[in-house]
Order: structure tokens, then sequence, then C-alpha cells
């Protein structure tokens, strides 16, 4: 399998929701979880005093916060790959398990990732991902490619509804998907695996893998 071909995942993940169809009960939950969400962001930010994390973050975390949805969409994809062949060949501590997964990642992400995609996209191309990526449609996308991809520990999955399987139908049908398609499926396995081989080597020596 070609490795870092996410648009032909995504088409695979979307013909398996489409089959699927929609339904008012996943609609419910989906209400229910949207309101549980907010609760539980209501509750934390009433509670100002008492968030010590912030104060212990890092001064320049701004940073490390990707601030392009497309972009953040592809770090974090690229990163289940990277971080499940770390785990594929080495034991890890708790610790090095948080490091690979940390916001500190990111910069060795980006460094990699976001000239690769601008090489590939232009700018209005980028706009259009991002806006996608922001959408309610794009946000699920998003979320629901990690368990496709085999990451661990997820949250609950909210399913989409079908005008959000419409969204994304229309999506994968645009510029910024088929180009990124076009040149992951013109890259060789080895190309592919090199390819990831420059994150995961700057990621273990990051976390002090060996």
């Amino acid at each position: 399998m070609k490795l870092f071909n996410l648009t032909a995942i995504s088409l695979a993940v979307l013909l398996t929701l489409t089959a699927c169809g929609g339904d008012k009960t996943s609609e419910t939950k989906q209400e229910a979880k949207t309101e549980t969400a907010t609760a539980t962001e209501t509750k934390t930010e009433t509670t100002p005093e008492t968030t010590t994390d912030a104060g212990a973050m890092p001064a320049d975390v701004d940073k490390l916060i990707i601030k392009s949805p497309d972009m953040e969409f592809s770090v974090q994809s690229n990163r289940v790959f990277v971080v499940n062949h770390i785990k594929s060949e080495t034991q890890l501590s708790p610790e090095q398990n948080a490091c690979l997964l940390s916001l500190e990642s990111n910069p060795n992400y980006l460094a990699i990732l976001e000239p690769y995609v601008k090489g590939i996209l232009t700018d209005n191309d980028i706009k259009e991902a991002d806006e996608f990526f922001a959408s309610d449609a794009g946000r699920k996308f998003a979320e629901m490619m990690p368990k496709q991809m085999g990451a661990e520990n997820l949250p609950p999955f909210v399913e989409l509804t079908d005008s959000e399987k419409a969204e994304i139908a229309k999506a994968l049908l645009k510029p910024f998907f088929v180009k990124m398609k076009a040149k992951t499926d013109a890259m060789s396995e080895q190309e592919a695996l090199d390819f990831m081989m420059s994150i995961v080597d700057k990621e273990k020596a990051r976390c002090q893998i060996s």
C-alpha cells in the first residue's frame, strides 16, 4: 500500500459513509454530543483561576499552533503514519509517546509538509482547502481520517449528516484534492517511504528515541 495517499483513503471513506446513509438517530447523537461539548467548554471558561496549564505553556506556544485548517489536517494525518511507524519498530515509554503527540512536534511536520503542499497547490487552492476544513463537514472529515488510518484513543466520532456527506463529495472533486491525489499517485513506494522517514528521523531525534 502506498504511504501518504490521503486522498485515496478519503475517497474510500466517503464511499463507505455514503453506503451507510444518514438517519435521524445519527443527527440526534450529533446534537447531544454538541450540547455536551458546549457545556464542557462553558465550564472550562468559567474557572479562569484554576487554569494553571495556560501558565505552564511555553511563551512562544502561539508559534506551535497551526493557523491553516488544511495544514492542520495534513499534519494530523501524517502524524498518524509517523507515530504508527515508530511504534512498529520501537517500544516507547509513556513520555516518548506523549512527546510524539505534543504540539512541539508541529514544526518538524511543517518543515516538510508546507513546502510540499505549496509546491503542488496555488494560493487559491489552499484558500479553498482552508475554507473546507474550517467548515463543520471539513472538521468532521478531519476527525474521521485518523481513525481510518489506525490512530488510537480517539473520542467518539459524531456521524455526518446527509448534507455534510454531499459537501465532502463536492470537496473531493475540487483542485486541492485532485492535485494532491495526482501527486501522491505518481510517487513510488520508495519515494513515499523516504518522504515519511524525513519526518520520522526528526521526531525520533526530538523525542530521544533510539
